[in-house]
């Protein structure tokens, strides 16, 4: 699931505050990343653990309140696996996925634009364990 709220609703608090609710999860459930939006014309990248991967625009999401279930942006499963991470890119970006036994550098203009309830194409025939953006 992926919540898209605007960062004004987010107050600020002091250093030893448990901070502030974001997405509604269900038990078993765990947030894998948080990014934060830059331009309106990024999007958001996508990566699997069993190598897919996925750009989706960010128009795909609309805006909820903070603390809301969100929506659908990627379904796990043993074919394509878990998410591994997520980044915000534009592309003009680089990123690096590193697994096992492989690790490869590809453009953010090589990644497929999907739908939110797409699972990507097969970037790298290994494992993913991170990804980073450049």
């Amino acid at each position: 699931m992926s919540i898209h709220f605007e960062s004004k609703n987010i107050n600020p608090i002091g250093r030893v505050a448990a901070g502030v609710k974001a997405i509604k999860l269900n038990e078993n459930d765990e947030v894998v990343i948080g990014l934060p939006i830059r331009e309106n014309d990024n999007t958001v990248a996508i990566f699997s653990t069993k190598g897919y991967g996925k750009k989706t625009s960010i128009k795909e999401f609309n805006i909820q309140g903070r603390g809301g279930k969100g929506s659908i942006i990627y379904r796990p499963n043993d074919v394509y696996g878990e998410i591994a991470g997520a980044t915000m890119v534009s592309d003009k970006d680089t990123i690096l996925l590193s697994g096992q036994p492989n690790s490869i550098c590809i453009a953010a203009t090589d990644l497929p634009l999907l739908t939110r309830t797409s699972f990507g194409n097969i970037m790298v025939k290994s494992n993913i364990s991170s990804i980073v953006k450049f």
